[in-house]
C-alpha cells in the first residue's frame, strides 16, 4: 500500500503546537519513485507537453456545484468563488503558484477554517460527512494542508473511536478542496488521510487546481487501497493539468476494480439502488486528443457514455441499457492552445523537432514542470508523442454556450 508505506517529506512544515496531537505519517514524499512507479498500468505510454489550460468554461453539472461557475474568462483569471470564512469572492487567482509562506497558514488559521468547513451529521441510520475547504485566501499552501491532515486526523480518530469505523466508510462523503492552487503531493497527503480512516469519498470535488500526474497517480493508489469504504461516485476534476495518459490509467484503474465499479447509487424518485457510472469531470485540462483517448479506452474494453443528453444522463443514471463505467462529460472541451504553440508549430521544421528538448519545449510554450511526483513517473515512462489534437465539435460549442447555467448548485 503505497499510503501505508509513506514517510514524511523533507519539506515537512513546523511541528505542529504543543496542543494538536498527530497520529499518522505525512504523505508520501515526491521523492521516492517507488511508490508512484507501481501505480501505473502496463498499457500507459509517455505523455505529451501542452499548454496550459485556458479556454471557456463548458455548462456546469446543476447536480454537483459549482464547478463552471463564474464569467466567460480565460481559466487564468477565473476569480475563487466565495463559500465560508477565510475565502474570498474579489480576488483573482493567479496563473502561477505563489511562492509558499510558511506563516500565511499558521495551525491557528488552519484549525479555524477546518472547523468552519467540516460538518458530519447523522441522518436516520447513516452519517453525512461534508468536507467544505473551496477557495481558500490566501491561497492554500503545502504547510496548510499537511496543518490540515493533522487536525482532520484528530477529528476522524476521535469520532472513530466514539461511533466506529462503519459510519465512515459509508458516510457519502464530499470532499471539496476546489480553487486552492493544489499540487500534486497536497493531493496525496489529502487522500492518505481519507484512506487511513477508510472514509468515503463520494464526491470528490479537485477542480480548478494544478493537479497533474502525480495527483491522478495520488487518485489511483486511493481506489485501490480505500476498499472497505463504499466506492467514488464523483470525480470533478475540471481545470487542471491532466493530459491524455493520465486519463486512461485513472479509467484502467477503475475497470480493474469491476464489479466495485461502476458504483450503485440511489434511483431518482425511488429507495432503490441501481449501477450509475463514475461522473467524471475531465474538462479543460491537457488532454490533446480525447476522441483518441476515448477510442483507445473502448477498445480495452471500458465502456464510456458523453452524457451530452441531460434529460436522458446524468450523475446518478444513464441511458444505456447497460450501465457503462464512466461518464464523461464535456469530455472533448479542453483548454486552447496559446498563441505561442501555433506559432511555434507552425514555424518548425523537421530538423527543429529533432533539435528542441522536452524542457525546451516546455519553455517555448510558456509551461511550467509538473510537480515532482509527476514528473517522476514521467521519467519512468517511455514518451510517445502523439502529433495533432483534435477540434471540439460545433455542437459542443453550441450546447455549451446555450447550457450554461449560472448558479447551479447541489440538488
Amino acid at each position: 500500500d503505497a499510503f501505508d508505506d509513506s514517510v514524511d517529506s523533507e519539506g515537512e512544515a513546523k511541528a505542529p503546537a504543543k496542543d494538536t496531537p498527530t497520529t499518522s505519517r505525512e504523505a508520501p514524499p515526491a521523492s521516492d519513485p517507488g511508490q508512484l512507479v507501481r501505480t501505473i498500468s502496463a498499457q500507459s505510454q509517455g505523455s505529451n507537453l501542452l499548454d496550459t489550460p485556458a479556454g471557456k468554461r463548458s455548462w456546469a453539472d446543476i447536480q454537483s456545484g459549482d464547478e463552471d461557475d463564474g464569467d466567460d474568462r480565460p481559466w487564468t483569471d477565473m476569480v475563487a468563488p466565495s463559500s465560508i470564512g477565510g475565502r474570498s469572492s474579489n480576488s483573482a487567482r493567479p496563473a502561477e503558484e505563489p511562492e509558499e509562506d510558511s506563516e500565511s497558514w499558521s495551525v491557528q488559521r488552519v484549525e479555524k477554517a477546518a472547523r468552519r468547513g467540516f460538518e458530519l451529521r447523522r441522518r436516520g441510520d447513516h452519517w453525512d460527512l461534508k468536507i467544505s475547504m473551496g477557495g481558500l485566501e490566501p491561497a492554500f499552501t503545502q504547510t496548510g494542508m499537511e496543518r490540515y491532515c493533522r487536525w482532520l486526523r484528530v477529528r476522524l480518530s476521535s469520532f472513530r473511536e466514539e461511533h466506529g469505523s462503519e459510519p465512515l466508510r459509508r458516510c457519502r462523503g464530499e470532499v471539496d478542496f476546489s480553487h486552492n492552487n493544489m499540487n500534486n503531493q497536497m493531493v496525496w497527503m489529502l487522500l492518505e488521510t481519507l484512506a487511513q480512516f477508510e472514509v468515503q469519498a463520494a464526491l470528490l470535488k479537485l477542480f480548478a487546481n494544478h493537479i497533474s500526474q502525480g495527483g491522478v497517480l495520488a487518485i489511483c493508489e486511493f481506489i485501490r487501497s480505500n476498499q472497505q469504504a463504499e466506492p467514488l461516485q464523483e470525480l470533478h476534476l475540471s481545470h487542471n493539468e491532466i493530459d491524455d495518459d493520465s486519463a486512461l490509467e485513472l479509467f484502467r484503474v477503475l475497470q480493474a476494480h469491476r464489479p466495485r465499479y461502476p458504483p450503485r447509487r440511489p434511483c431518482e424518485g425511488t429507495g432503490d439502488s441501481a449501477p450509475a457510472p463514475v461522473w467524471a469531470r475531465l474538462n479543460h485540462n491537457r488532454i490533446r486528443d480525447p476522441d483518441q483517448v476515448r477510442r483507445t479506452a473502448e477498445a480495452e474494453g471500458i465502456t464510456v457514455c458523453t452524457a451530452w443528453d441531460r434529460q436522458a444522463c446524468g450523475t446518478s443514471k444513464c441511458s444505456r441499457r447497460e450501465c457503462p463505467l464512466v461518464h464523461l462529460y464535456s469530455f472533448n472541451v479542453q483548454g486552447r492552445r496559446r498563441p505561442q504553440e501555433s506559432q511555434w508549430q507552425a514555424q518548425s521544421t523537421p530538423q527543429h523537432h529533432s533539435q528542441q528538448s522536452a524542457p525546451e519545449a516546455a519553455a517555448a510554450w510558456g509551461e511550467e514542470a509538473d510537480g515532482a511526483a509527476g514528473d517522476q513517473w514521467a521519467v519512468r515512462r517511455k514518451r510517445n508523442r502523439k502529433p495533432g489534437g483534435s477540434k471540439d465539435h460545433k455542437k459542443e460549442r453550441d450546447d455549451t454556450a446555450e447550457a450554461e447555467a449560472p448558479g447551479g448548485g447541489e440538488s
